[in-house]
């Protein structure tokens, strides 16, 4: 809603059908499929949104959502020296390029498993499929966070071990030591993202 709210003054639109439009319509799928490219969803929104922002203010704003959690940066930092970490987002070709610019840690990760790339979004199987053939273990052998229900139940389906991330450390840290992974210095407030 930060989006729609910064952007609605440049729309014909209020903020919560421009935040419909921005993160639960069609076009937006399809952008983050990988079927239209950036340009193709700004035009798109300059039609269906009256948006009247430039390419590059729209991007400006469109990239300016994101914030790094340093308590997960230090939590996956630290897993990352025992095991595998996988990131499967569901993300559009802009937004994971900024990420990846400016959040070094996406580049540390053992292996990417990004919507637009695999042209499915979560909760599709075959997206979670994609990271089983990358990380070459059985779906029990994966503990897989999210912050979605609906995403988690998906994964769940599939097989894998889960847990809703709700933006607090606490009870994540105690599942991963509950499941025999000893942490030593991941603080365990609650953090809040964009």
């Amino acid at each position: 809603m930060i989006l729609a709210n910064k952007v609605t003054a440049h729309a014909g639109m209020d903020a919560q059908r421009l935040f419909e439009t921005f993160f639960d319509s069609p076009l937006v799928v399809a952008h983050d499929e990988g079927k239209i490219s950036a340009q193709e969803f700004h035009r798109g929104l300059q039609q269906d949104a009256g948006l009247s922002l430039d390419f590059k203010q729209f991007m400006d704003f469109w990239n300016g959502i994101f914030s790094e959690n340093q308590e997960m940066v230090a939590l996956v930092r630290q897993l990352l020296q025992r095991y595998p970490c996988f990131l499967i987002s569901n993300t559009n070709r802009a937004h994971f390029e900024f990420c990846a610019q400016n959040y070094p840690v996406l580049q540390e990760l053992t292996g990417l498993v990004l919507s637009y790339e695999v042209g499915y979004l979560k909760p599709h199987p075959a997206i979670y499929r994609r990271a089983l053939d990358l990380a070459r273990v059985s779906p029990s052998r994966i503990f897989y966070i999210d912050d979605r229900q609906d995403l988690i139940d998906a994964a769940s389906r599939m097989g894998f071990q889960t847990h809703r991330f709700t933006g607090e450390m606490a009870p994540l840290l105690k599942e991963l030591e509950n499941r025999g992974v000893a942490l030593s210095n991941v603080r365990s407030a609650s953090t809040k993202r964009c």
